[in-house]
């Protein structure tokens, strides 16, 4: 969806969003595109660099629609650096349904991207350049931290641990504070304390490193 796209591109802190709605029609994206009849798989934003962001069920039929597109197509997808955020989709996968001269650039961010604070791991695929890494590492690095592998296996342990780890603190923060509300702190003041608690002990851990 162009929800997880969007702050990535603009760099911006906090969006609004709502969840069921795209942020901005394609029609009138700035730049943008649309293929298929999808209502949230098919956006495809920016001229030079084409953001890939679609559920596994459709990781193929969107790429291969996009290669034989007007918008795509052989030529166009030689001048195109392609950037997929989308989870569990293989470069290998990837470059098969975009044609033999696509560069796939495939990565993990996760949420707090939306607040400037994300942490994200990219691959390059097999014909994409040093420059396009270095370009998808400038992107990531707009809203929080970036790293490059060398091993695409190694971005299965990335989604464990940078991916889906902010939900971990989430749910541990959210239990402090119901455990402080439990015995007799309010709610406000309970949110309070936990918040700062979590931003000391990183900020602890940051000096320790």
């Amino acid at each position: 969806s162009l929800h997880d796209a969007l702050p990535i591109l603009l760099g911006e802190g906090t969006p609004t969003l709502e969840p069921e709605k795209p942020l901005i029609p394609a029609r009138t994206w700035r730049g943008g595109s649309r293929i298929g009849e999808d209502g949230e798989s098919d956006y495809l934003v920016s001229s030079a660099v084409r953001v890939l962001e679609v559920q596994d069920a459709g990781a193929e039929s969107i790429a291969e629609a996009l290669a034989g597109s007007q918008v795509g197509g052989p030529a166009k997808i030689r001048e195109r650096l392609f950037v997929s955020i989308a989870a569990g989709i293989t470069l290998a996968r990837l470059e098969k349904a975009l044609g033999p001269s696509a560069r796939v650039i495939r990565t993990m961010p996760n949420a707090p991207a939306m607040v400037g604070l994300g942490m994200t791991a990219i691959v390059r695929g097999t014909r994409a350049t040093r420059a396009d890494e270095s370009f998808a590492l400038s992107i990531f690095r707009a809203v929080g931290d970036a790293v490059a592998l060398h091993d695409e296996r190694l971005l299965d342990a990335v989604t464990a641990l940078s991916g889906s780890g902010p939900a971990y603190v989430y749910l541990f923060a959210a239990a402090l504070a119901e455990g402080a509300v439990a015995e007799g702190l309010p709610a406000d003041l309970a949110l309070r304390l936990t918040q700062q608690t979590i931003r000391g002990a990183e900020a602890s851990l940051r000096l320790r490193a």
